[in-house]
């Protein structure tokens, strides 16, 4: 049970349980920045734990096992401070005017945060030359959603937000330039982290 990504596994079943909630109930979570004004702060949590469709949902709860899987075995910490920069960095962007939109929902951006930890502490513990393939198509993929105002993989009723993931790409480097150096990420062969560590 220890071995098992238990946090992850919990939030997950927690987006989908929201997505079975009545409509009205869902649109009390979406992010809005009308909503923020009057006081609704949950919004800048609870906007990325719900989703537009189950299309939407599907996509991301099967990225949120993964990548948070992958990161809390090794370290439950280091997966929360991988959702917190990642929410973080997506609500600096939906709070500026750079966003440009009145609604938001879904975890896409703060999975791209994952995904930047997750491709960092696989380089740590392989130096495989793969990674920084992957990292480049990534980030390759990023900037096409943005050149091109579209998302790639997946196809949702919503209109798509591709500078969340480029915050999210941004929440990840921000994050590990603040604990790679505190806490000692290992070399290859070592683990992740050091005993008492993230």
């Amino acid at each position: 049970m220890r071995n098992l990504p238990l946090a992850t596994i919990a939030l997950s079943i927690l987006c989908t349980g929201l997505m079975f909630l009545p409509q009205p109930i869902q649109a009390k979570l979406y992010f809005t920045a009308d909503a923020l004004v009057t006081g609704d702060l949950w919004r800048l949590i609870s906007g990325h734990l719900v989703h537009a469709d189950f299309s939407h949902w599907a996509w991301n709860a099967l990225a949120l096992l993964l990548l948070g899987g992958f990161l809390e075995v090794r370290s439950r910490k280091l997966l929360a401070y991988s959702l917190l920069s990642g929410m973080v960095a997506v609500d600096l962007l939906l709070l500026s005017p750079l966003a440009g939109i009145d609604h938001y929902c879904g975890m896409s951006g703060v999975l791209n945060t994952l995904l930047g930890v997750v491709l960092f502490c696989y380089w740590r513990e392989t130096r495989s030359w793969l990674v920084v393939f992957s990292a480049l198509l990534c980030f390759g993929k990023v900037l096409i959603e943005m050149t091109f105002d579209t998302s790639l993989l997946t196809n949702i009723s919503w209109p798509p937000l591709p500078a969340s993931h480029l915050a999210g790409v941004v929440g990840a480097c921000v994050l590990l330039l603040m604990i790679d150096g505190k806490t000692g990420f290992s070399g290859p062969g070592r683990g992740i982290v050091r005993p008492g560590h993230i």
